[in-house]
């Protein structure tokens, strides 16, 4: 019987050994790079000791950095099962949680690993972006500032408090908390980029494009070129003689529209230009006279003569700026073909053609605050007897439904919310084409806004109180579009407001036609 016990103890001694080996052998992985090896190794540690915490927490960790989200949650939970007193278990899955945007239960999660740590700086810093995400900004900067007491060399706190107290607007001490986390990690690429955004909105624009070429170390997807081409890099410098130089687009539609204005004034220097454009746009580059024969990305990931530039480095080497916009005139042109195809269309209603626009299609933190409700939105339809176009791309039935409520769906209403949604190139093309049409546009900043302002088109973008950097933090004019009026809110979420000067606007800019129905 003794012997036994003894054999089963010395068993059990051996399976933990080899369990906390396989352990020590995920970890090591893990610092090699190779995620699927460490995966398999903490599988064979739980498999030999299940109820392992520490095995589960960081295959949870594993897990989501492949992106296994629900996998790596069920990994934490495993964790906390077997130890609830374990506040990392905790904080990772709060961070698991609000990748899977369920911001509330992660910051369930966050209070209880702070509760069983208090002092655990990361929990109240990730708590804090959690709570910003959420639009919670005060409360998001007091636990950014906890986290920074607690650990004062804490480097992406500093980063954090800065983009939470340019949120608020307060630019001054935005920069200030970038500074601090600079001084901590000098090269850090996301805390030098979100310095130059808050440069760009107040309006220190040469320093603000400098510090934008970071933009391209930050690995972030969204912020790469759209072709890498095996060319040399232009380094800014005009040439004295004839010189190919490609422009590759970058960022969102919105952002090409834009800033492609820039390679018409680069072909009066001794450039050879060649545009390389998502093909959704090249039939509208065509019409624009900006290139003839833009190049898919495919194709100008094969140049290798020449030079290139990403499209909104363009900006610094012209040192555009509200005192130097080079560019203000209309340059985006539909074909005349199409625009008179749409002006029949939309001449049989006598009243003013005024398209719509409520939200944009980027994806970022910002959205809730940059969109538009649909029932604030309304306001504006319902005050007004004109012929209200939507143009939204991406729309919903309902939300069509709830814009054009007592009010008839036009068959060229269906069409255009075809073309809008459509990503074939002469689709986007004939879309400019509607847009050149109506006598108003008003629409968020997004590419809507870009479309028409370009062209020329009055144009009204509605504005959150702390905007995109391009629209800066005052005024009711841009030096970007000469045609565009900005109406901003007065208090952080405050659409109503913002509608009924748009209603007042609406009458003073047609005069009459206010709509009893409000």
């Amino acid at each position: 019987m003794k012997f036994e016990k003894a054999r089963s103890w010395f068993s059990r001694l051996a399976s933990a050994v080899e369990c906390h080996t396989y352990y020590r052998v995920g970890n090591a992985l893990v610092g090699q790079g190779n995620l699927d090896g460490a995966i398999d190794a903490y599988n064979t540690a739980l498999g030999l000791k299940n109820d392992f915490p520490k095995a589960h927490n960081n295959l949870g960790v594993v897990l989501q950095r492949e992106g296994r989200l629900d996998n790596a949650v069920a990994s934490y939970r495993n964790a906390i099962k077997h130890n609830p007193d374990f506040p990392e278990a905790h904080n990772n899955l709060g961070n698991a949680l609000k990748d899977l945007g369920k911001l509330s239960t992660a910051i369930d999660s966050y209070k209880t690993a702070i509760e069983l740590k208090p002092n655990y700086a990361e929990a109240h810093t990730n708590l804090g972006t959690t709570l910003q995400e959420q639009g919670n900004l005060t409360a998001a900067i007091d636990f950014y500032k906890t986290a920074i007491a607690l650990k004062p060399n804490y480097a992406e706190a500093h980063n954090n408090l800065g983009t939470a107290l340019q949120q608020q607007g307060n630019l001054t001490a935005a920069i200030a908390s970038y500074n601090k986390a600079l001084k901590l990690k000098k090269d850090n690429p996301e805390v030098h980029w979100n310095s130059s955004l808050t440069m760009l909105l107040g309006g220190d624009y040469k320093n603000g494009w400098e510090k934008y070429e970071w933009r391209t170390k930050t690995g972030k997807v969204q912020l790469k070129p759209h072709a890498s081409p095996r060319s040399k890099l232009w380094n800014g410098k005009f040439p004295k003689k004839e010189v190919k130089l490609l422009i590759v687009t970058e960022q969102g539609l919105g952002d090409t529209l834009q800033f492609m204005r820039y390679a018409l004034v680069l072909k009066k220097y001794k450039f050879n230009i060649s545009l390389c454009a998502p093909a959704r746009l090249h039939p509208l580059i065509k019409s624009s006279g900006i290139d003839s024969s833009p190049l898919t990305p495919e194709q100008a990931n094969q140049v290798s003569e020449g030079e290139w530039i990403q499209l909104l480095s363009v900006p610094r080497y012209l040192n555009i700026s509200p005192a130097n916009p080079i560019i203000t005139g209309a340059y985006i042109k539909p074909t005349d073909k199409l625009s008179c195809k749409w002006k029949k269309i939309l001449s049989t209603n006598q009243m003013p053609n005024i398209g719509i626009n409520w939200r944009g299609n980027r994806d970022d933190t910002n959205k809730q605050g940059r969109n538009i409700p649909i029932h604030s939105f309304r306001k504006i339809v319902d005050s007004y007897t004109g012929n209200f176009l939507c143009l939204q791309r991406g729309s919903q039935p309902l939300e069509i439904e709830q814009l054009q409520k007592n009010r008839k769906i036009t068959p060229h209403q269906l069409d255009i919310l075809r073309i809008a949604d459509s990503e074939h190139p002469e689709d986007f093309l004939e879309y400019a084409a509607i847009i050149n049409n109506c006598d108003l546009v008003i629409t968020t900043g997004s590419t809507a806004a870009h479309m028409a302002a370009g062209m020329g088109i009055p144009t009204w973008v509605l504005l959150p109180k702390v905007p995109d950097w391009r629209w800066g933090l005052y005024g009711d004019s841009t030096f970007w579009y000469p045609s565009m009026r900005l109406f901003r809110q007065n208090e952080n979420g405050d659409w109503n407001e913002v509608m009924q000067r748009v209603k007042l606007a609406l009458q003073e800019h047609f005069g009459g036609g206010l709509s009893t129905r409000i």
